[in-house]
């Protein structure tokens, strides 16, 4: 039974070789008003940004050399609630392509492919406006009276 249950993570592990290919994105997200943005002292290609948030709120945005940015007001005045972002990147470095799926190119097809950076994290808006998150603060558990 124990032999079982440590398979499971092995060979989940062995399964998912790409799941180790990304590394923390190395980039301070700054919050004005509105507007998501990132800055960062590496060149990162081929970049996205996804944000969302309360009431099925969704976007996406695509760069290429530079960190992409989103102003919430674009969409509409904000809804107040919770958002998580999530940033993708490729960086210079690259891995060797092992996989031997058919992926329908032909035999030239490039071997290599660059490694992924990526970030994620929240953010809050309350009035309208991004209110600044302060991740040390906690919740009060009593209950009322």
């Amino acid at each position: 039974m124990r032999l079982g249950i440590l398979g499971l993570p092995v060979a989940l592990a062995l399964g998912l070789p790409s799941a180790t290919l990304a590394t923390d994105l190395k980039a301070d997200r700054h919050f004005r008003d509105t507007l998501v943005s990132f800055k960062a002292n590496e060149k990162y290609e081929d970049t996205s940004l996804s944000i969302s948030g309360p009431n099925g709120f969704h976007a996406t945005v695509h760069g290429r050399g530079e960190l992409p940015s989103i102003d919430l007001q674009k969409f509409g005045r904000p809804e107040d609630g919770l958002y998580r972002y999530q940033l993708n990147a490729a960086i210079s470095e690259t891995v060797k392509n092992t996989a031997a799926l058919d992926n329908g190119r032909d035999s030239s097809a490039r071997r290599v492919v660059r490694r992924g950076a990526d970030a994620s994290g929240v953010f809050w808006v309350k009035n309208g406006l991004i209110s600044q998150f302060d991740s040390n603060q906690r919740e009060d558990n009593r209950r009322p009276k």
